[in-house]
């Protein structure tokens, strides 16, 4: 009985979110939060195709939770601004590439007006599975198992925001900041400058992609083309999987 209140509650709260992004997306643009992902799921994305597999009951309680430790964060970082006024904050900041056709919104920054420094985090919740995987013992032998695609996004974000400050960075720092939501650790990871120009790369090819192959890019078999998908793990969970099927064959 609880638990269908529940769910009833955050799929109607995601109905609610979701109405508001495609209300803001303009069509043709992507989203700095989907860097590293399938062609042909972007191609969908940015025409508004509408979604023919919506995420199951625990996937939707996954995102619930964090988007309510997203707002957490922020409500710190908003504390935080009071209390210093040394730094300038960028929170929930809008940033974006037109010449890339991509918009998004990154977590925070933080610029040192007197030291030209810039430090951009995005905030990710993950499980203990994921979490070991990037800094457990073993992480140099599970490098081949974790996805690229937050360092992507990421390296988005600055890569925006270093547009709106333009010159005045003199050095600029990305990171991920890790919430183990069964443990509560915390770890931050700092993003090599060069996926800075893996990602302007990513989405470079994406244009270019969907420039070449315009309609035809519905019809193609996933696995017969790079990107499509980028990762195997993405055809699982992809909210086009039923749709991506029919058109391909």
């Amino acid at each position: 009985m609880f638990e269908e209140i529940y769910d009833d509650y955050v799929k109607e709260e995601a109905r609610v979110h979701s109405a508001k992004r495609e209300a803001k997306r303009e069509r043709g643009w992507f989203s700095a939060s989907s860097a590293g992902s399938c062609f042909k799921q972007q191609f969908y994305n940015s025409i508004s195709e509408d979604e023919t597999d919506p995420p199951k009951n625990e996937a939707l309680r996954k995102m619930r939770l964090g988007t309510v430790m997203h707002k957490e964060f922020e409500k710190a970082m908003k504390y935080a601004e009071k209390k210093n006024h040394l730094y300038k904050y960028f929170i929930e900041y809008p940033i974006e590439l037109p010449n890339l056709m991509v918009k998004g919104t990154l977590d925070c920054a933080i610029y040192n007006e007197a030291t030209l420094d810039l430090v951009v985090a995005d905030w990710k919740t993950i499980g203990s599975y994921p979490y070991k995987l990037r800094f457990g013992r073993e992480k140099s032998k599970n490098k081949s198992k974790v996805s690229t695609n937050y360092e992507l996004q990421c390296s988005t974000y600055t890569e925006g925001l270093l547009k709106v400050i333009n010159k005045s960075v003199q050095n600029a720092i990305t990171q991920l900041i890790f919430y183990n939501k069964d443990t509560s650790r915390m770890k931050t990871m700092e993003i090599s400058p060069y996926m800075r120009e893996e990602a302007i790369a990513y989405w470079e090819d994406l244009n270019d992609f969907i420039d070449e192959e315009g309609e035809r890019i519905r019809h193609i078999k996933p696995n017969t083309c790079v990107n499509v998908p980028a990762q195997q793990w993405e055809c699982n969970y992809c909210r086009f999987e039923s749709l991506c099927k029919a058109e391909s064959d």
